[in-house]
């Protein structure tokens, strides 16, 4: 049937063609642009269900009879600080201060040493040094209020200093600061 059509129909036909041809790869190529941000909005979705599930995750392990879930807990608390989401730190105080296993307690503070601390949070670090008995912990949170050069009242360390249990080292270091 192309033997029929003349030179100029031919020529007519190889334009259309090329233009249909022109057309296609014009919209394939937006239609492609608009895939990826669809994928990226998609994937920060998900990261968000991840994280969240992360942390139901990790407050149900935290509620665990076993020691050794809830360090698992903990752990992956801190692995929230690794990837710049915010830790519920209300998690983390309610181990430090109510935990029965004192491991449990302490490496709790290890993760509250990675969290960005609001004025919230110190005032939380102070009220847990000061609910602690355990020398282990009193001293590494004297450590951590340091770095983040936290001060203590001086009433706070006086009436600590009259607790009959004290802990020689501890009473040595409110004596510094004193």
């Amino acid at each position: 049937p192309l033997k029929r059509w003349t030179f100029k129909q031919k020529r007519v036909l190889g334009i259309a063609a090329s233009l249909l041809l022109l057309l296609t790869s014009f919209v394939l190529g937006r239609w492609t642009k608009q895939v990826p941000s669809d994928l990226s909005a998609s994937a920060q979705n998900l990261e968000v269900e991840v994280a969240e599930l992360k942390l139901l995750t990790a407050s149900i392990l935290l509620e665990q009879s076993s020691a050794s879930q809830r360090l698992q807990g903990l752990e992956m608390l801190a692995s929230f600080t690794e990837t710049d989401q915010e830790i519920p730190y209300e998690l983390l105080f309610k181990v430090l201060n109510e935990d029965q296993n004192p491991n449990v307690r302490l490496a709790s503070t290890a993760v509250l040493k990675q969290i960005k601390h609001s004025a919230e949070t110190k005032q939380l670090l102070v009220r847990a040094f000061l609910q602690q008995e355990s020398p282990m912990l009193q001293i590494e949170l004297l450590r951590l209020m340091e770095s983040l050069n936290i001060q203590l009242e001086q009433k706070s360390l006086e009436e600590m200093i009259k607790k009959e249990q004290l802990d020689e080292t501890i009473f040595q270091l409110i004596m510094e600061k004193i």
